[in-house]
């Protein structure tokens, strides 16, 4: 007697071999979106350090612009504009960080001309974190000469007077530091 499968057998088969390989591809492509996004938020705290480091440290060495304005022009939840010497040569850079959708950008113009001016077409432009996250970020927060390092000390209210704001509070993503500009101190 020959025995062989049935046609019902058969598809019994092939539906629990479908099943058991719809189950194991799903779980690959599982762990292939988690490790997509472990590596995106390793990139993302990556950038937002040294995004950090590097404006703390300008921002610390702010100064008048080399045409004589004030150390700060610009400053508001999602940007700031000021002026510091980044190549130690004489002549202040005008640096401009700012959101820009789901970015944190970096302008840097450099003086030219003499006397000297900031041409705004000449700025150089780069994207210091390349994604934010879903929400829209308040990255600057501003304070006056009373903030005493406490949770009580209130903060600066846009639009910022310029000329009150003597530390910086910088937040990208989950990092934080802030910024006691060295040259505007008025408490010596």
């Amino acid at each position: 007697m020959n025995r062989a499968f049935t046609l019902l057998e058969m598809l019994f088969v092939i539906s629990i071999a479908l099943i058991l390989g719809l189950a194991i591809s799903n779980f690959g492509a599982d762990i292939f979106k988690q490790n997509y996004r472990f590596n995106r938020q390793l990139v993302a705290d990556n950038e937002a350090k040294l995004a950090l480091t590097r404006i703390t440290a300008e921002l610390r060495r702010a100064q008048p612009a080399s045409t004589g304005a004030y150390p700060i022009e610009g400053a508001s939840s999602t940007g700031i504009i000021f002026y510091s010497d980044l190549n130690n040569d004489g002549a202040r850079e005008r640096l401009r960080y700012f959101v820009s959708g789901n970015s944190f950008r970096r302008g840097v113009i450099a003086p030219t001309g003499q006397p000297y001016v900031y041409n705004s077409a000449n700025e150089s432009l780069s994207t210091a974190i390349t994604d934010l996250g879903t929400s829209t970020p308040i990255i600057f927060t501003y304070y006056d000469s009373s903030y005493d390092g406490t949770a009580s000390s209130t903060a600066l209210v846009e639009p910022v007077e310029i000329k009150n704001i003597r530390l910086i509070k910088i937040e990208l993503l989950h990092l934080a530091s802030q910024v006691m500009l060295r040259n505007l101190k008025d408490n010596l």
